[in-house]
């Protein structure tokens, strides 16, 4: 079995996107909008996690997150990715919300 085909069978058993972005919205206990919220310049920590997760979970290119998101530039894509690994390292409670997070989401696919 080639690299390939092991991807596109674990998008298919991951979670969806919706299903990601409703358990960051349960979980932090914001509404969707706010989530998907996007301003230039001004930081939305539940996005980046939102994105993370699904980069983490289901593997989906940079390019696909964007279109998620309504992001044309990959490169926002990848700061976000960044700015979570950040928060990671400064708090170790955005490690445990996303411990906890994949958790519940993948559980919720059984």
């Amino acid at each position: 079995m080639n690299n390939d085909s092991e991807i596109s069978q674990s998008r298919q058993l991951a979670p969806s996107v919706e299903q990601i972005i409703s358990a960051v919205c349960v979980y932090f206990e914001i509404d969707k909008a706010t989530l998907l919220y996007s301003r230039r310049g001004r930081e939305n920590r539940w996005r980046d996690i939102s994105m993370y997760l699904i980069r983490s979970l289901r593997h989906d290119t940079l390019s696909e997150i964007g279109r998620h998101f309504g992001v044309r530039s990959y490169s926002t894509i990848s700061s976000a990715l960044g700015r979570v690994n950040l928060y990671m390292k400064q708090d170790k409670k955005v490690s445990i919300s996303l411990i906890e997070l994949e958790e519940r989401t993948v559980k919720g696919q059984r």
